[in-house]
C-alpha cells in the first residue's frame, strides 16, 4: 500500500495542539510554563519567520494557530518543542519527554474556518470551566491583546477580516464569548485524522 501523502503548506495557517506526556499537567507552575512557551514562540518567530495568530496554554496541552511561510512546520515545531522540553527539564531537575509524542495539526482552509478555529482556541479555558470570559485566562494571547497581561510576542491577527465576518456582534470580544453550537465544536476540533477541514459556511 502506498504511503499517505503528507500535506504541508507555507501559505495556509495551521491549528496545532500538543499534550503533555500521559495527559499529565505541565511540570511546576503553569505561569512559568507560559513564560517559557511564549518566549520560545517569539524565538521561533525571529529565527524562522513564523506568523503567530493565537496561542493558549492549558494545564496539560496547548493550542497554537500559526503560519510558517519560510520553514516547514515540522522543523519549526521540532525545534520549538525540544527547546521547551530542555528548559522545563532543567528548571525542575527532570529528564525525558515533556510532550506525549508528536503534535497534531490541521490546515485552516478558509477565512470562515480561521474565525471559528480562533474562537475554538480562545474559548478552550471557558469550556474547561477555568474562567468565565476568554480574557480572564492569563495564559492566552487574547488576554495580552486586550491589555490584561504583558505579551512578549507579536500576534499577526487579521482583525479587519474578522470584523467583516462578524457584522451582527458589537465587538470581536463579544463574539468570542458567544459559545459555539455543539456541531461547530465537533467540526473544528483538530482530531489527528483530520488534516484539512471544510470551513463552516458562516461565523455564527
Amino acid at each position: 500500500m502506498p504511503r499517505r501523502r503528507i500535506i504541508r503548506s507555507n501559505v495556509l495557517p495551521y491549528h496545532i495542539t500538543a499534550r503533555v506526556n500521559n495527559r499529565e499537567d505541565f511540570p511546576g507552575e503553569l505561569a512559568y510554563a507560559w513564560k517559557v512557551l511564549v518566549s520560545e514562540l517569539h524565538l521561533q518567530r525571529i529565527l524562522h519567520g513564523i506568523r503567530i495568530h493565537a496561542f493558549v496554554l492549558m494545564p496539560n496541552h496547548f493550542h497554537l494557530m500559526v503560519t510558517s511561510p519560510e520553514e516547514t512546520i515540522d522543523s519549526v515545531m521540532q525545534g520549538y518543542m525540544s527547546s521547551v522540553t530542555r528548559i522545563l527539564n532543567a528548571r525542575y531537575g527532570r529528564t525525558g519527554h515533556i510532550f506525549g509524542g508528536r503534535y497534531h495539526w490541521t490546515l485552516i482552509a478558509g477565512p470562515a474556518y480561521f474565525a471559528h478555529a480562533m474562537k475554538y482556541v480562545y474559548r478552550n479555558p471557558v469550556k474547561a470551566n477555568l474562567c468565565e470570559s476568554v480574557t480572564d485566562w492569563p495564559y492566552s494571547t487574547i488576554s495580552g491583546l486586550f491589555g490584561q497581561i504583558f505579551l512578549p510576542v507579536a500576534i499577526d491577527q487579521p482583525c479587519l477580516l474578522l470584523d467583516r465576518l462578524l457584522p451582527e456582534f458589537d465587538s470581536f470580544l463579544d463574539w468570542l464569548n458567544q459559545a459555539h453550537r455543539m456541531e461547530e465544536d465537533e467540526a473544528i476540533n483538530p482530531a489527528p485524522k483530520r488534516k484539512t477541514l471544510p470551513p463552516p459556511t458562516d461565523p455564527h
